[in-house]
């Protein structure tokens, strides 16, 4: 059973674990809060606002952070595993060797964010907004991007076989030393006005 905690003024402050672990926070203000370093599971976040807010290090474990805004908010070195983050904005935060472990993290907001190197297995991203994102030289396995907005996203030496890009741009995407496989290949001849003839 979560501890729900509605509509509070917790900017500023530090946490500890045991304030987070299995709580419901509805549409609580935590800009400029502290939450480096700590080990949660079980929380839930739903309209919440981390403007500012450090979370450096911690690692999140079947969280939510639903229609989430983390402007300015540092994110180094955070892992979110298994995570539902749908609706949430990182717009404008710091997400230098941020993790994710599988999860959900459709129709977020993650426009210009750098996710180089990361190697992620089943992360949905449908919907999601991912114009600009730099997402070089990462492992995608079985990940979902149907209908993500993706303009000028860079996969550069990415390998992004068996995911699924089902309704995004192609031809609006940076490929260069890609690894695709044949479906997508045909997907992306496709959209230049080739024809696929078996």
């Amino acid at each position: 059973m979560w501890e729900e905690v509605a509509r509070a003024d917790l900017s500023g402050r530090q946490f500890t674990r045991e304030e987070l672990q299995r709580r419901q926070f509805l549409e609580c203000d935590f800009s400029g809060a502290e939450l480096s370093d700590l080990e949660v599971s079980g929380a839930r976040f739903e309209g919440c606002r981390f403007a500012g807010a450090r979370l450096n290090g911690s690692e999140f474990r079947s969280c939510a952070f639903l229609r989430c805004e983390f402007r300015l908010a540092s994110l180094f070195g955070t892992l979110f595993e298994e995570c539902k983050m749908t609706g949430s904005s990182l717009v404008g935060a710091e997400a230098s060797c941020m993790s994710i472990r599988g999860g959900d993290w459709s129709y977020t907001d993650l426009r210009e964010i750098a996710f180089g190197r990361m190697e992620l297995t089943g992360v949905s991203f449908e919907g999601a907004q991912l114009n600009g994102c730099r997402m070089e030289r990462s492992l995608f396995r079985q990940c979902r991007f149907s209908r993500a907005w993706m303009t000028g996203a860079s996969l550069e030496g990415s390998d992004i076989r068996g995911s699924d890009l089902d309704g995004v741009d192609l031809l609006n995407l940076r490929l260069r030393n890609t690894k695709i496989d044949l479906a997508q290949a045909v997907a992306i001849a496709e959209a230049l006005g080739a024809k696929y003839i078996p």
